[in-house]
């Protein structure tokens, strides 16, 4: 039965089934910055159940080297678990506020977009 049990959850294989979208695109709505993707599995059938979703930024530290921040999410709400069906495609939404790691010093300072600060 483990070997059974291994050959059918492969999880190689089922990683090659969750797509991404080819671009993420940085959004203004309302005077604030979004980060949005899509997510979709695209397996039918087999679809996972209760899936949640993550997000990091990973960037260079001069002295501490890779570092991961993790990054809020609006859509799914993180507070919530973040939870996702994903036989559906969804939408995957960060805010860049001063808190976000995405945020430029400007942002910080409380530019916001539509030219009108």
């Amino acid at each position: 039965i483990g070997v059974i049990f291994q050959g059918i959850s492969r999880p190689q294989a089922r990683a090659c089934t969750i797509l991404f979208s080819e671009r993420a695109v940085i959004r203004c709505i309302d005077g604030a910055y979004y980060l949005m993707f899509r997510v979709c599995d695209l397996r039918a059938r087999h679809s996972l159940i209760e899936a949640h979703v993550r997000l990091y930024c990973i960037h260079q530290h001069p002295i501490h080297g890779y570092q991961a921040t993790p990054m809020r999410l609006d859509q799914p709400d993180d507070d919530l678990g973040a939870t996702i069906l994903l036989t559906l495609p969804t939408m995957v939404v960060h805010r860049i506020d001063a808190w976000s790691p995405l945020a430029p010093p400007t942002a910080r300072r409380g530019g916001g977009c539509g030219g009108g600060g």
